[in-house]
């Protein structure tokens, strides 16, 4: 048998994706994080496009722009709470929804379509 070694390095990313959970948390991996520039960012703000079912996601500098949301840091996942956002609009998460991020120069906004979105099952808990 002729084996050959493997001295790859790990493929880790899948390149950028955003996450909204159905708990109404809307979660960005490290690619997205950096490539959308909200990776240091202390906020973001949320806006909707009834229309074409397309939410928008501003980065702020300042965590007291009206409507801001605190970006919250799970090592280099960078998280919102949306759940509140998600009702008001009537935006129904029933599993857990992947999105792949554009970003929008001209509204400087990173963009999500939910028409465009894979449903994915959540992870079972872990039992104490």
């Amino acid at each position: 048998m002729a084996f050959e070694k493997y001295t790859g390095a790990r493929y880790t990313s899948r390149g950028a994706m955003v996450t909204v959970r159905k708990t109404g948390q809307i979660a960005f991996n490290a690619s997205a994080a950096r490539e959308m520039n909200i990776m240091d960012k202390p906020a973001v703000t949320l806006h909707y496009d009834k229309k074409n079912s397309l939410i928008g996601i501003k980065a702020e500098n300042n965590q007291k722009t009206e409507g801001a949301r605190k970006l919250g840091k799970m090592g280099r996942t960078r998280t919102v709470a949306a759940s509140s956002f998600l009702n008001f609009y009537g935006i129904a998460i029933k599993k857990n929804l992947k999105i792949v991020p554009t970003y929008d120069k001209k509204s400087d906004m990173v963009i999500l379509d939910l028409k465009k979105a894979m449903k994915v099952a959540s992870r079972p808990r872990k039992k104490k």
